[in-house]
């Protein structure tokens, strides 16, 4: 979606955010696009240059992106306002995911889908593309499972084939083969991308458990670690059933954040699209004085 259909849009639904605003007693804010630091640069600008109220809800969509800066924004939000919710109406993913868990309330609306609490990598040769950490983990553990498999079916042909081979010489046979096969694959591996995401896990783990020590919302540690240990892909979806099984307080959203999100439409979805290379933020101030802001962002570093 485009740069002035969104901003059309967001005009557009004024009047429902001031009652949504209204209604709540919290200022509105939407956020559409890639996490990163120009975006949690200027939610910290818009937030501390404006009238706040007590409480804030953000409307959160997002393919994901920078987990420091996600966890700049929710502690942010955490620490100027008295209670954070988060309003989830289609995607949120990764990064967004870690915004999540600072919020005390959390919203999601029948499309609304977190993701795991994943890591991203930089590609090589690429200094804005990025990759899951996930994919190196799933590479090593279908790796891993393969060598087992294909250990314990060699051994068996062999002694089938060859009775009087003993199951040393079996053993050994099996595991000169699987080397010789599986090692240009295992090459293809590196071990400092082994590294880097078990790194970059732990810090998610720990920016997750900082927010929670505000928000109180995680059911226990053990489904923090569900949450970022247990998925298999970047992109699985986490509904609001199976959300309410990780955090405390999931809730179907209220009669007028779904009037906000009808007029949305597909901006409430889907985020703004990564070839516009915008990042969009709109904050209602007030129910008297609405105010849109439109946040350049530039770096190209998607989700």
């Amino acid at each position: 979606m485009e740069k002035e259909q969104i901003i059309q849009i967001l005009d557009s639904a004024k009047s429902e955010a001031d009652s949504l605003s209204a209604k709540l007693g919290a200022d509105v804010i939407f956020f559409s696009g890639d996490i990163n630091y120009d975006a949690s640069r200027e939610l910290v600008d818009q937030c501390n240059k404006r009238n706040r109220k007590n409480d804030a809800l953000l409307i959160l969509v997002t393919g994901g992106g920078d987990g420091d800066a996600a966890y700049k924004m929710a502690r942010h939000l955490q620490r100027k306002y008295g209670k954070f919710s988060v309003f989830v109406p289609g995607w949120c993913k990764s990064a967004g995911t870690l915004i999540a868990c600072g919020a005390s309330q959390i919203y999601m609306g029948d499309h609304a889908e977190f993701g795991p609490l994943d890591i991203q990598l930089s590609k090589k040769d690429d200094i804005w593309s990025r990759r899951s950490g996930l994919n190196v983990d799933a590479s090593v553990t279908a790796l891993d499972s393969t060598a087992k498999k294909m250990y314990f079916e060699y051994l068996h042909h062999i002694k089938q084939v060859h009775p009087s081979v003993t199951y040393k010489t079996a053993a050994d046979i099996a595991v000169n083969l699987i080397g010789k096969l599986l090692s240009p694959v295992y090459a293809q591996i590196d071990p400092s991308d082994i590294g880097e995401c078990s790194r970059l896990m732990s810090i998610a783990m720990n920016y997750a458990k900082r927010l929670d020590q505000t928000a109180k919302n995680f059911r226990s540690e053990k489904t923090l670690a569900f949450l970022v240990e247990s998925y298999p892909d970047h992109g699985f979806v986490i509904d609001r059933v199976e959300a309410a099984e990780i955090f405390t307080h999931v809730n179907e959203p209220t009669s007028e954040m779904q009037v906000l999100e009808e007029k949305l439409g597909t901006a409430a979805i889907v985020p703004a699209d990564d070839d516009e290379e915008e990042t969009f933020e709109l904050r209602y101030v007030s129910k008297e004085e609405p105010k849109l802001a439109v946040v350049s962002n530039t770096t190209g570093e998607g989700a």
